[in-house]
């Protein structure tokens, strides 16, 4: 199969055979250091912008996003567009936050 034709997970995986039988270079390391660094930041400026829309979701209607996505998934919330679009972000940021603990564990 040529190198184009592979998927990025099939390249990763063919890096992590040769991180594991020690044939990678100081330079490939800082590399991925500084991939995976750069992955964190977009993520994280992500994840500072949904928590800004919540805010102003919980400001707007005087109550904790906690509360809303209970409500919500309890059907005890109606279906306007400002809703769906509150819990697609709870949902995002939720998502996020789990990624990024699940980075601190490693």
């Amino acid at each position: 199969m040529l190198q184009a034709q592979k998927t990025t997970a099939e390249r990763l995986i063919q890096l992590a055979h040769l991180y594991e039988g020690g044939q990678t270079s100081s330079l490939l390391e800082r590399t991925i250091d500084k991939a995976l660094a750069h992955e964190a930041a977009i993520a994280s400026g992500q994840l500072a912008q949904i928590r800004q829309d919540l805010a102003e979701l919980e400001r707007q209607y005087e109550m904790s996003t906690a509360e809303f996505v209970r409500q919500f998934r309890a059907g005890q919330a109606d279906d306007r567009m400002d809703f769906i679009d509150w819990a697609s972000l709870a949902q995002m940021a939720e998502g996020l936050e789990m990624h990024f603990a699940e980075g601190e564990d490693n």
